[in-house]
């Protein structure tokens, strides 16, 4: 899979939006013209890595976020593949299956045992 200037100019718009910043700022903190940071929006030219890993520091996202997701759609750069979702989902399925055994137990033990004015009772019983 190549890069997708594209995808990096839509992300980098919507990175500046959400920010509240302008292309002139990400140009000083780069170092690069205006024209230039102008050009990466617009998916026109190709980014160097170190310029690229400039920008992630500039909107302190990571690298694999700004190239490979669609934060432009409003995916979060945090947000989780569908891998890790699928593993947090059955360790949550899990996790309810045990807590709803230790329940059951839980019950059983407390319909088996004594109440307390039971025990009450009985210790009058003994005493007497």
């Amino acid at each position: 899979m190549g890069i997708n200037r594209e995808l990096i100019g839509l992300n980098i718009n919507y990175l500046e939006r959400q920010k509240k910043t302008s292309k002139n700022e990400l140009a000083d903190f780069l170092n690069k013209n205006r024209n230039t940071v102008g050009k990466y929006r617009r998916g026109e030219i190709l980014i160097p890595l170190d310029v690229l890993s400039g920008i992630c520091d500039f909107f302190d996202v990571d690298l694999n976020s700004i190239v490979h997701k669609e934060l432009y759609k409003g995916e979060s750069a945090e947000s989780a593949s569908s891998e890790e979702v699928k593993a947090l989902r059955e360790e949550v399925q899990r996790l309810s299956a045990e807590l709803s055994k230790v329940k059951d137990k839980y019950i059983r033990l407390l319909e088996n045992s004594k109440g307390v004015d039971d025990i009450v009772e009985e210790s009058k019983t003994v005493k007497k």
